[in-house]
């Protein structure tokens, strides 16, 4: 009972950053209060009221916290969902033409990248959206970008286009840069 009673005041203690939101009176701890605080009032400022707002890829209580429902009925992305999944999220992305997502830069090594879970969709995204804006509020700290809708990017220039010297292409070769 004392170890039990120690660990919930020690806990108490550590998740006391006050969220006063409209759709939940809780605490939080001070990592990721005043964030979770930036990205509602980003979202009632920016995204459209209704307009689904996907939050990628593991964190639901965005959208419970902004009262808005996730892309094809996915809360969270993870390893071992049916492989029609990408599809699914792109196609609802498409016909409802979604203007925002949330994307979690920090992830959780032990379920693997959003890029290896997801490669049909995080392609779609890195093609379709760009960063809005990012939330962050300490150096190594939690990180989530909201990614607003843009037109696809124009096509690629070959390396050697790029060089001035097109010998020096034989050292580079291309990668995509998300978002």
């Amino acid at each position: 009972v004392l170890v039990s009673t120690a660990l919930a005041m020690d806990l108490r203690r550590q998740i006391a950053w006050p969220l006063d939101l409209p759709r939940a009176g809780v605490t939080a701890d001070p990592h990721n209060g005043p964030i979770i605080q930036d990205v509602v009032a980003y979202v009632d400022h920016e995204v459209p009221a209704g307009e689904p707002l996907p939050v990628f890829p593991t964190q639901p209580m965005l959208g419970f916290l902004t009262g808005r429902e996730p892309a094809a009925g996915y809360s969270v992305i993870w390893p071992f969902q049916s492989a029609e999944r990408d599809a699914r999220i792109i196609a609802d992305l498409e016909r409802r033409h979604v203007s925002h997502v949330l994307y979690a830069v920090s992830q959780y090594t032990h379920i693997g990248s959003f890029r290896a879970n997801a490669p049909a969709l995080y392609d779609h995204l890195v093609t379709h959206y760009e960063i809005d804006r990012v939330f962050s509020r300490e150096a190594f700290g939690p990180t989530l970008v909201a990614l607003r809708r843009r037109d696809p990017a124009p096509d690629e220039i070959s390396l050697t286009d790029a060089l001035d010297d097109p010998r020096e292409a034989s050292a580079l070769e291309w990668a995509r840069w998300p978002f």
